[in-house]
């Protein structure tokens, strides 16, 4: 089976948490009403490929607020983009070609710094069987405590979130003297070569990527790391 569809993590998407704990994220943050989510070339235009952006978690991304610029991309490449408002069950499940999990929250701790998790054990069963007979699941965590909430669906697949804050000390590889603005690029070598970076053609290649903030991944044997530490 292909490595994607058993596993695929995000170290982080493009969200600032300056001046805040996770918990306060929503409130801080609104999506980019400028981004351009035209596709010219889209991936499927005879199949669509049913996407499920999770809503069911208390999911600080969802696809009418602060994921709505990835969920205008994906309608846009041709994906049949829905909203999943149920708790995971295999019944649930079935129909969707990918699960998006985009920082699920469980309750928090007094201190805000850790979460309980955002997932039952039978809800980590049924997705796990869900990704072993073909769903991909694309699961985001940033940093702590969403590495908590989410810690037992990913430790279903073998993946340690770290749930703490990445930074990088050696400038080569942050931008604006700040060391949470990490970059993942060819020139470090810390983005790696994958179907995903390299794209259908030139055009789609990717060279550098910049991202901040977010919680380290430790990933099993086998597991292809695209933004590497």
């Amino acid at each position: 089976m292909n490595d994607l569809r058993w596993f695929v993590v995000a170290l982080l998407i493009a969200t600032s948490l300056a001046g805040g704990h996770a918990f306060g994220i929503a409130a801080q943050q609104i999506p980019d009403p400028s981004f351009d989510a035209t596709v010219a070339h889209p991936a499927y235009i005879t199949s669509h490929p049913r996407v499920a952006i999770d809503e069911a978690h208390k999911n600080i991304h969802t696809a009418g607020r602060l994921f709505k610029p990835f969920a205008d991309l994906a309608r846009n490449d041709g994906y049949n983009v829905v909203t999943n408002t149920a708790k995971f069950t295999s019944d649930d499940l079935q129909g969707n070609d990918v699960l998006v999990i985009s920082n699920a929250l469980g309750e928090l701790e007094n201190d805000n710094n850790n979460s309980t998790p955002a997932f039952t054990k039978p809800e980590c069963d049924a997705v796990y069987e869900w990704v072993r007979r073909g769903g991909s699941l694309f699961l985001i965590a940033d940093h702590g405590p969403l590495g908590d909430a989410a810690a037992p669906l990913a430790q279903r697949f073998g993946v340690t979130l770290g749930n703490g804050f990445v930074l990088d000390t050696n400038p080569d590889n942050f931008d604006d003297n700040d060391p949470t603005e990490l970059v993942f690029s060819e020139e470090n070598h810390l983005l790696g070569k994958h179907p995903i970076t390299r794209g259908r053609d030139n055009s789609e290649r990717l060279h550098k990527l910049v991202a901040f903030t977010g919680e380290s991944v430790t990933i099993p044997r086998g597991a292809t790391a695209i933004l590497s530490l």
